[in-house]
C-alpha cells in the first residue's frame, strides 16, 4: 500500500546590501544620553522598522547604541553591510492531520555600521489555523500561538586602535539572549501580535562584565500591501 506524505510549503527570503552612509546636513543623530531614568532610542533610518533593542533600558544596549550613536556624529562617511536570510516552512492541517497547521522559521542576519557589528540567530514554531496565505487572496480568518528564541551579539571594536597588544581590552561585547511566546490574529490584510518577551543579556564593556534580566510584554500591528 503506498503512502502519500504531507507536503510541505516553504518561502525562502535573502537579502545582502554594502553600500556607504553619510548623514545629511541637519539631521545628526544625537547621542543617547545615560541617565537613571528610563531611556528609549529611536533610530528610524537604519532598518524601517522600531527594533527592541533600541527599547532597552538594560545598561549594556543602552551603552552600546549610545556608543554607536555618537560615532555616527564622529564619523559621518561610513561602510555599511547587511546580510538577511529567513526560510518558513509550514504544512497545513490537511497535511499534517492534526487539526491544526505547523510551521516553522528560522532565520539569520549580520549587518556592519562601521566598527559595529550585530549578529543574530535564531527561529519561532507557530501552531494555528490558516496563517499561512502566501500568495492568496483571500479574506480568510487565520490565527497561531507562536514560541521562538533568538541569540544576539553587539561588537564594538575600535579599527584604529587594533593591535596583538590591546585587541581583546578594546573589544566590547553585549550578549543578547530573547526567549518569546505569543498569539497572532490575521483578518484580511491585518494582523495583530501579543506577545512576552524575557531577555538576557551579558556585557563586557571596558573590562567591565554585568549581566542583567528583562520582561516585557510587546504588541504589533501590520498591515499586509
Amino acid at each position: 500500500m503506498n503512502r502519500q506524505l504531507p507536503t510541505v510549503e516553504t518561502n525562502t527570503s535573502l537579502s545582502f546590501s554594502q553600500a556607504q552612509t553619510e548623514n545629511a546636513e541637519g539631521l545628526a543623530i544625537l547621542p543617547v544620553v545615560q541617565n537613571t531614568a528610563p531611556t528609549i532610542a529611536l533610530d528610524f533610518a537604519s532598518s524601517g522598522d522600531l527594533s527592541t533593542l533600541k527599547l532597552s533600558n538594560t545598561a549594556g544596549i543602552r551603552n552600546f547604541e549610545t556608543r554607536r550613536n555618537t560615532q555616527n556624529l564622529l564619523k559621518p562617511v561610513r561602510e555599511t553591510r547587511d546580510f538577511g536570510a529567513a526560510v518558513a516552512f509550514s504544512a497545513a492541517d490537511s497535511q499534517t492531520g492534526l487539526g491544526f497547521d505547523l510551521g516553522f522559521v528560522p532565520r539569520v542576519s549580520v549587518s556592519q555600521d562601521g566598527e559595529f557589528e550585530h549578529r543574530r540567530v535564531g527561529g519561532e514554531v507557530r501552531i494555528g489555523q490558516n496563517f499561512d496565505q502566501r500568495g492568496k487572496d483571500i479574506d480568510a480568518a487565520g490565527w497561531y500561538l507562536f514560541a521562538g528564541a533568538d541569540g544576539e551579539a553587539l561588537v564594538y571594536e575600535p579599527d584604529n586602535e587594533r593591535n596583538l597588544t590591546n585587541r581583546v581590552a578594546l573589544r566590547d561585547q553585549v550578549t543578547v539572549g530573547d526567549m518569546q511566546a505569543g498569539v497572532s490574529f490575521t483578518r484580511g490584510d491585518g494582523q495583530l501580535s501579543l506577545s512576552y518577551i524575557r531577555r538576557e543579556v551579558e556585557y563586557k564593556e571596558r573590562g567591565i562584565r554585568g549581566d542583567e534580566t528583562e520582561d516585557f510584554a510587546g504588541v504589533s500591528f501590520t498591515i499586509r500591501r
